[in-house]
């Protein structure tokens, strides 16, 4: 007897489904769980943000502020310290007790720490012309303090990082992946940050000098020209500097604030005369 082979028709150890596609669908599951747990519990931060008691947003501030002073040379200026405390004295009743902290770092950047700390670089420093460009930086890290975006930001940064360690491992290539589509879907949520911080400097900056002159020279300095250049604020926490000169010469309009001559940075810091940098 001659035996045949019969062919199988199916088999259900093999899938019928290409294996890219079925590692797309579960990476793309992931990282849509991920999102949707990042956007719900961004919205609890929201809630709790409000909640925060100022000591225990001290306590947080010292702690941070402690690793950043180890990790930076610093150093002080009375001159620059009084700028800053009087635009304190224009903010709202708050139980805040507010510090500067300049870096000797040539960085352009300026944050908020919690507990009241503001740092700004030595690099962004140099950039400024005007005393009024100045205290708008200042203000305008003042005003993410009154908003509170500081924790908002920092209670996000913790929620994503707890998210791709959870799902993928921390030493997984996936978790930077899933961070950096986490980030993409705050982006907005950050520019409008951003935004309101500008707007809240352009107030302080009209109590401050009775006129809101200078509010500008810092991004106008940064204002970048090419195609190219303008598409990478997509994917930047910050607007582009011409929307943002944009939105306070509106803000200005609306608001009638009147403009002046603003003050050279060269009456309140000395340029050391060995180097070309303000000395502080």
């Amino acid at each position: 007897m001659k035996f045949t082979p019969k062919r199988i028709e199916g088999n259900v150890n093999v899938s019928k489904t290409s294996p890219i596609k079925e590692f797309v669908i579960l990476i793309g599951g992931l990282l849509g769980i991920g999102i949707t747990l990042f956007i719900a519990l961004g919205l609890l931060v929201d809630l709790i943000v409000p909640r925060i008691s100022v000591d225990f947003e001290n306590k947080l501030g010292s702690l941070l502020y402690s690793k950043f002073e180890n990790a930076h040379r610093t150093t002080e200026s009375k001159k620059l310290d009084t700028l800053f405390h009087q635009l304190v004295n224009h903010l709202p009743d708050t139980k805040h007790s507010f510090s500067l902290t300049v870096s000797k770092k040539d960085v352009v950047n300026a944050f908020a720490l919690p507990g009241g700390r503001v740092v700004m670089y030595k690099g962004l420093i140099d950039k400024i012309d005007s005393e009024n460009g100045l205290s708008f930086v200042m203000a305008h890290e003042l005003g993410h303090f009154m908003h509170r975006d500081h924790l908002r930001g920092m209670g996000r940064a913790l929620i994503l990082a707890v998210i791709a360690t959870t799902i993928f491992g921390g030493d997984n290539p996936l978790s930077q992946l899933l961070m950096e589509s986490l980030t993409i879907s705050e982006m907005t949520f950050s520019q409008d940050q951003e935004s309101a911080a500008d707007l809240f400097a352009l107030s302080l900056l009209a109590k401050q000098y009775g006129h809101v002159g200078g509010a500008t020279d810092f991004f106008i300095s940064l204002k970048e020209k090419g195609a190219l250049q303008k598409f990478k604020y997509f994917f930047s926490t910050h607007p582009n500097p011409e929307a943002r000169i944009s939105a306070i010469e509106k803000e200005i309009k609306e608001k009638a604030y009147a403009l002046d001559t603003v003050i050279p940075l060269e009456s309140v810091f000395v340029k050391d005369s060995t180097t070309p940098s303000i000395e502080l």
